[in-house]
């Protein structure tokens, strides 16, 4: 099985020493590491090897690290494929048997090299094999459970004197502009006044 866990945090050191510290406790391996990001912006991917015993329990317990939006598990089931492989196995097996049987008997001199060539070549089909069986049993030797750790920004508090002064000056401003605005409505209603006045002073002495 492989699982997926993405997850936001305010406390991204400590939820990575955690996240670590509950790999350590149920004997997990990390098989792969990246991280990226500035302090305020900083992501961690982990690759957590998890034996298959132990899989649903980690997998409950890492959720617990920052706030989890999204996860998934993926089972796959790879039962036919172990068969198929061990199935190959024992078909070699038995036609090396024949053909180690054949070697015992008399027979010619070409006979016996190319009985011998295709003993060898079984041989070498069958080390392949164990290869495979082996790649296959370490790769299944562990769940994977990919993290994916993501530190949101810190929002910036403000106190309640902070509030207090930031109305203040905001008030300040307003009544400024209130001042300058009534201030400016006066001025030109008195250049209005003096200009209507002289221009009735001009038509009386017209």
């Amino acid at each position: 099985r492989d699982g997926v866990l993405q997850a936001r945090t305010d406390n991204f050191s400590d939820d990575e020493k955690r996240l670590r510290e509950i790999s350590r406790n149920f004997d997990a391996i990390i098989q792969y590491e990246q991280r990226s990001g500035n302090p305020g912006h900083r992501v961690l991917h982990l690759m957590i090897g998890v034996r298959p015993e132990s899989f649903d329990s980690f997998y409950v317990v890492a959720q617990q690290i920052g706030k989890v939006y999204a996860n998934t598990v993926t089972k796959v089931d790879k039962t036919t494929e172990f068969r198929e492989l061990n199935a190959k196995k024992a078909s070699l097996e038995k036609a090396l048997a024949s053909l180690t049987d054949l070697k015992n008997r008399a027979g010619s001199i070409s006979d016996l090299v190319g009985l011998h060539d295709k003993i060898l070549e079984i041989e070498r089909q069958m080390q392949e094999l164990g290869v495979e069986l082996g790649n296959f049993s370490a790769e299944n030797e562990f769940c994977t459970v990919r993290f994916s750790l993501h530190e949101r920004a810190a929002t910036r508090t403000i106190s309640f004197l902070g509030r207090v002064f930031d109305a203040f000056v905001w008030t300040a401003q307003y009544y400024l502009l209130v001042l300058l605005g009534l201030a400016l409505v006066l001025v030109v209603a008195w250049l209005l006044t003096v200009v209507a006045s002289r221009l009735g002073g001009f038509g009386k002495k017209g």
